[in-house]
């Protein structure tokens, strides 16, 4: 490989590696891993419960309530897989209250 395509691969590299330890947002803090961890946790269990309350619908959503709840139960199935998304990776920085 040509020298100057080698040096244009290193700093993918780092940027692949996220932000140092030191390295935290101005207005924001690192997650320890316990706090990652247990949330984490609490979100998968979060998303089987709406799972099962989307499985309890009837096939055939004749009201307009039915298709509301269908709705707002899949706009919370989409939040949360973003927000376990976020708590997967490796460092979680969040906001300062």
């Amino acid at each position: 490989m040509a020298e100057y395509l080698k040096q244009q691969d290193e700093p993918r590299e780092e940027e692949k590696e996220g932000p140092k330890e030191d390295e935290v947002p101005e207005g924001t803090r690192l997650l320890s891993e316990e706090e990652r961890v247990e949330t984490l946790k609490n979100l998968k269990a979060t998303r089987t419960e709406l799972e099962r309350a989307l499985e309890k619908l009837p096939i055939s959503l004749k009201t307009v309530a039915l298709h509301k709840k269908k709705e707002e139960l899949e706009k919370k199935m989409d939040e949360l897989g973003r927000a376990i998304e976020s708590f997967s990776k490796p460092k979680v920085f969040i906001a300062l209250d």
